[in-house]
């Protein structure tokens, strides 16, 4: 069985030069740009809401995104590092941030661009950060 998987009407859109390491999983509607790169164990989650990871941007190890179905989609910006073990829960990551690892962002919070949110933070929901925040 393939880790790259559609789910009922919706299937992954991998750009050829993303990188999708054979132990992850990503099902359903997932969209990742060029020069992704999704490491071992990563879970994208794309059966309640769609997932955008945009340029140059990496998920490292055990690392999930899922949405909340019909409330909210994960969208993550260019050159962004999402730690590893951290959860992106309908949440939305602009440019050029630093998501430290194990680190936990939920419905509908923003992640303002060129911001880092450091290891074990727990972002709430409705939540918004402002850019170049730390």
């Amino acid at each position: 069985m393939s880790n790259i998987r559609p789910f009922k009407e919706h299937s992954p859109q991998v750009h050829p030069l993303a990188y999708v390491d054979p132990t992850s999983v990503v099902i359903g509607d997932v969209f990742l740009a060029q020069e992704v790169s999704i490491w071992p164990l990563v879970v994208l989650r794309g059966d309640q809401g769609a997932i955008y990871i945009d340029a140059q941007s990496n998920i490292q190890d055990g690392s999930v995104a899922h949405a909340t179905g019909g409330v909210s989609t994960v969208h993550v910006g260019k050159r962004v590092t999402v730690g590893h073990k951290v959860l992106l829960h309908g949440c939305r990551v602009e440019d050029d941030c630093l998501i430290g690892m194990g680190a936990i962002l939920l419905d509908k919070c923003v992640i303002g661009s060129g911001s880092i949110v450091g290891a074990g933070s727990l972002v709430t929901s409705g939540m918004v950060i402002p850019a170049g925040s730390l």
